[in-house]
């Protein structure tokens, strides 16, 4: 199976908004639905002409938090998972916020998820104590400079 990585920062694909919606639904069924228009970079993983996986990647703009971007909402569809495309989707991420120079790239996922705690530590991330993202989250970051 060859999968193709499509990085969409600054929504270069007409169709990313619908995209992102109907994957995030297929990997996320019981959550709320991913803000899609608020700014966000995002990514696309195809198997041909069907998308995957995706990811999302938000510079912080207010002006204390100044170099710094967070890792959104990461999915990959039940049948693709295993094969590595989450840590794909964080270098993509991590080296396109290096082309950007920012300084700092920070993340969170809830804490019972390990599989993206682990993914997160395996592309180089640190965890740390953080209050974004909710209770029984778990925070990280990469810095970058």
């Amino acid at each position: 199976m060859k999968l193709k990585l499509e990085a969409t920062p600054d929504n270069l694909h007409p169709d990313i908004e619908k995209i992102v919606l109907e994957l995030d639904r297929r990997c996320f069924p019981t959550d709320g639905a991913v803000e899609t228009s608020d700014g966000c970079y995002w990514w696309v993983v195809w198997d041909g002409v069907k998308p995957v996986a995706f990811a999302g990647m938000r510079p912080c703009r207010e002006k204390c938090n100044e170099g710094l971007v967070a890792l959104t909402r990461c999915g990959v569809a039940k049948d693709y998972r295993g094969q590595g495309i989450q840590k794909k989707l964080i270098r993509a991420r991590v080296a396109y916020a290096k082309r950007l120079r920012l300084r700092q790239v920070v993340s969170y996922v809830k804490n019972w998820n390990l599989a993206s705690a682990n993914s997160l530590i395996g592309c180089g991330f640190k965890l740390y104590r953080g209050v974004w993202g909710g209770k029984g989250s778990l925070h990280f970051y990469r810095d970058l400079v």
